[in-house]
């Protein structure tokens, strides 16, 4: 996957570092000079490459160096863009150094807000609460809370032990009557959930549990070597030491929590296998989920653990499900706000992205995630905590 994606950017990159040579001579007189930049345009897409084709065989602190590279690649390739940008300005609008200096600004300001985004945007846990009420809740249940987490995705997570520490007690910190993980516990396999962080996620407390569902990444459909781990021992191995942690997983199963004479409904469904090889888009198999959920009847408050949030029209169809749990999408570790408008990537890619979504008084909420995928950035959308409260 990784392959496809770098290879036009690679392809891009060279055409323009060809184009760059050529016409350098006029501000670099000296050859050695030239010669040594290509060295380094080569070598940078030649390490891109080999450090794609074995990413899923490397060790936990390979990968995140690999996502540093991967950044490094990605500025480089935007800064050649702007020049060539800046020069057809030069060429066919005006010839005026406004134009350098307006590229060198876009450069200086991209660098800050990158830096931003690889220190504070990846390591500040930020907690959004949202009041939920529905006449359908049981009235010993108003006033319930719930602490959601998602994308850890602990094998690629930038300082992970000192993240997690800091998730624990951020979530310790919210009393909450339920915790709930919405998947991508790990990255690759289980082999990232060594003891010390077993022990530390052990440490979630409240006071009905704490509930998981499986994410794609969890279920090692991304595993490249499976000669030492298959796909399906790296699976039973996260569900087994989510249940060492304490937790209790929901693979298409439903449990019940009571207070007092009342009780409402947990169902977790499986990241649906038609998304394995395409995550972002929208599901049309529809008949595992509704006979997952037909289970549960129609007159209980229900919440649905759903990875992916592709699963809601699913879920609303079926007539069940007054609040559905997501994760997934990360707003794509990008997101600009302003006001009401969001703007993001994603929205390209999903219908629903990030955030609290109504119909007919069902809600869908997606989180932001904890961790990243692919490189260690995050731009206006920081690691995310929700404290959901249930009000009558």
């Amino acid at each position: 996957m990784f392959i496809k994606l770098f290879v036009p950017l690679i392809v891009l990159t060279a055409l323009l570092v060809i184009h760059l040579y050529d016409k350098s001579v006029r501000y670099v007189s000296s050859r050695t000079v030239r010669i040594l930049y290509i060295v380094f345009e080569s070598m940078l897409s030649l390490l891109l490459i080999s450090a794609t084709c074995c990413f899923g065989r490397l060790a936990a602190p390979l990968k995140q160096a690999i996502g540093y590279l991967i950044l490094l690649f990605l500025f480089n390739t935007g800064g050649l863009v702007l020049w060539t940008i800046i020069r057809l300005l030069n060429r066919f609008v005006a010839t005026t150094r406004w134009w350098g200096i307006a590229g060198l600004t876009i450069i200086a300001a991209s660098g800050i807000i990158t830096l931003c985004g690889m220190t504070r945007g990846v390591r500040e846990i930020r907690i959004e609460r949202v009041t939920l009420s529905s006449d359908r809740l049981p009235a010993t249940f108003d006033g319930f809370r719930i602490a959601l987490f998602s994308d850890l995705h602990v094998g690629t997570l930038p300082d992970r032990k000192r993240m997690l520490h800091k998730l624990v007690d951020t979530l310790n910190s919210l009393d909450a009557d339920i915790v709930i993980n919405c998947g991508d516990l790990v990255n690759y396999n289980a082999d990232e959930l060594d003891s010390d962080l077993v022990q530390e996620l052990s440490r979630i407390e409240s006071r009905h549990g704490v509930f998981a569902v499986a994410g794609n990444h969890d279920t090692g459909i991304y595993l490249r070597d499976t000669s030492a781990l298959s796909r399906e021992d790296s699976f039973h191995c996260v569900i087994e030491k989510q249940e060492e942690m304490g937790w209790k997983p929901l693979i298409d199963q439903t449990t019940c929590i009571g207070i007092g004479s009342d009780t409402i409904a947990i169902t977790g469904l499986s990241f649906p296998k038609e998304l394995e090889k395409r995550s972002h888009k929208p599901v049309t198999d529809k008949h595992m989920i509704d006979t997952v959920l037909c289970t549960v009847s129609k007159e209980r408050y229900h919440i649905v653990l759903s990875h992916a949030p592709q699963t809601w029209d699913a879920i609303l169809e079926s007539g069940r499900g007054d609040l559905t749990l997501s994760g997934h999408v990360h707003s794509m570790q990008m997101k600009l706000t302003l006001g009401s408008v969001r703007l993001s990537p994603a929205r390209f890619f999903y219908k629903r992205w990030s955030g609290l979504y109504e119909a007919g008084g069902r809600y869908l909420y997606i989180n932001d995630g904890i961790g990243c995928v692919l490189f260690p950035l995050r731009i206006g959308t920081r690691p995310e905590v929700t404290l959901i409260e249930l009000n009558r």
